[in-house]
């Protein structure tokens, strides 16, 4: 009876933590996106979540600790989703669009929190540093995953590393990333065309050395 208890009392305790924390990230988000990071102050989130500031910092002890989940629970799975969507037999070219579309996607729908995203996640210290590269690693790897299905089908030269090609890649991206989101290109549409042209030419190189070896034997 008393273990029964027990548990029940551990089970409540457990849905008032986890129904805490789900009002905090909500809170996080909203002021977030309305106020921008260095104007929201600790206090409006706990405030916003209804719970004590002190309660927030068992949580999260910095604000950035907050800003680094939501983006982590928003990304993980769009991008996840994206691979795991792609058709075999996708050209290496439209393999990436895809993905990067989807991506593009994610961020339009909140440009004011992205803008948050993208300029604070930017300067975190190496010890949330490595929270945010490992996962940027998983995404890596999908990539060079890709570029290593083009390389067995004879798309792209074997002698390139798929993990360098995929920085490549994912450089193109971000690149086109902030200058969309920062304000430099009009829209997500625009963005893709900027990134379609870039990509082209980045594998148009791989293609032609690819091609030329084939030539060769």
């Amino acid at each position: 009876m008393l273990s029964s208890e027990r548990a029940q009392s551990v089970g409540l305790r457990e849905r008032s933590r986890q129904d805490k924390l789900a009002r905090i990230l909500a809170a996080g988000r909203e002021l977030f996106s309305r106020d921008g990071f260095d104007a929201t102050t600790t206090r409006d989130i706990a405030r916003r979540a209804g719970i004590g500031t002190g309660t927030l910092f068992l949580y999260f002890p910095e604000k950035r600790d907050l800003l680094l989940l939501l983006f982590k629970q928003d990304i993980e799975p769009v991008h996840r989703a994206a691979v795991a969507a792609l058709e075999p037999d996708l050209s290496l070219l439209d393999a990436l669009l895809r993905v990067f579309r989807r991506l593009f996607d994610y961020y339009a729908r909140d440009l004011r929190l992205s803008r948050v995203f993208l300029a604070e996640l930017a300067l975190l210290d190496p010890a949330r540093r490595v929270d945010l590269d490992a996962f940027t690693l998983e995404f890596l790897r999908a990539l060079a995953d890709l570029v290593a299905r083009a390389q067995s089908r004879g798309e792209a030269r074997r002698d390139v590393g798929t993990l360098r090609a995929a920085h490549a890649l994912f450089s193109l991206y971000y690149a086109t990333l902030l200058d969309w989101v920062g304000g430099r290109l009009p829209s997500a549409d625009a963005a893709e065309a900027q990134l379609r042209a870039s990509l082209a030419l980045l594998l148009r190189g791989l293609a032609d050395e690819a091609k030329h070896e084939g030539d060769a034997t």
